[in-house]
């Protein structure tokens, strides 16, 4: 007979396993990359590398703020930046850079020049506007119009007079 739970053969410190790969990688933590002996093991058992081309273990002291039993979660989480190392030196920079100009521009809304050219603008844009709409508005007027007059025309009934007599 044949065990449903067999034991399993190897144990990775940290490795999670779950119906989906990417939840196990999540659940998981890197506790067996920061040992030498957790990983000659687990090279032993899947790699067909010499042992010289084995990886070699992380330094846990050069990590700031992940552990060796971080979960990958939070990692991911932060990005995979254990750092930021940020320093601010402007003066450092533009020595490095050295460049040999330096322009830049300052862009004023609040002038007259712009105020005219934008007035200029927007009467130019409601003229095209116009020329565009106006022969379209006026056949409209004109197709309602004559609508109106055939509508009133078909109201009234002609009659016929005859020496001031009204004959119906």
């Amino acid at each position: 007979m044949m065990d449903p739970y067999p034991p399993p053969v190897y144990v990775i410190p940290g490795m999670k396993v779950g119906c989906m790969p990417y939840d196990a990688f999540l659940g998981s933590n890197l506790e067996c990359f920061f040992s030498a002996t957790c990983l000659n093991n687990t090279a032993r058992w899947i790699s067909s590398l010499p042992a010289s081309d084995w990886p070699k273990p992380l330094n846990s002291s050069a990590m700031l703020n992940f552990l060796p039993n971080t979960s990958t979660l939070s990692i991911v989480d932060q990005f995979l930046i254990d750092h930021w190392n940020i320093i601010k030196n402007f003066s450092s920079y533009f020595t490095f850079c050295a460049p040999t100009e330096c322009t830049y521009k300052v862009e004023q809304y609040n002038s007259f020049i712009y105020a005219l050219t934008l007035l200029i603008g927007c009467c130019g844009g409601l003229i095209v506007g116009l020329r565009v709409v106006a022969p379209l508005i006026v056949k409209f007027s004109q197709h309602i119009h004559g609508w109106f007059l055939r509508k009133t025309q078909m109201k009234i009934h002609p009659t016929e007079t005859q020496q001031g007599i009204t004959k119906k």
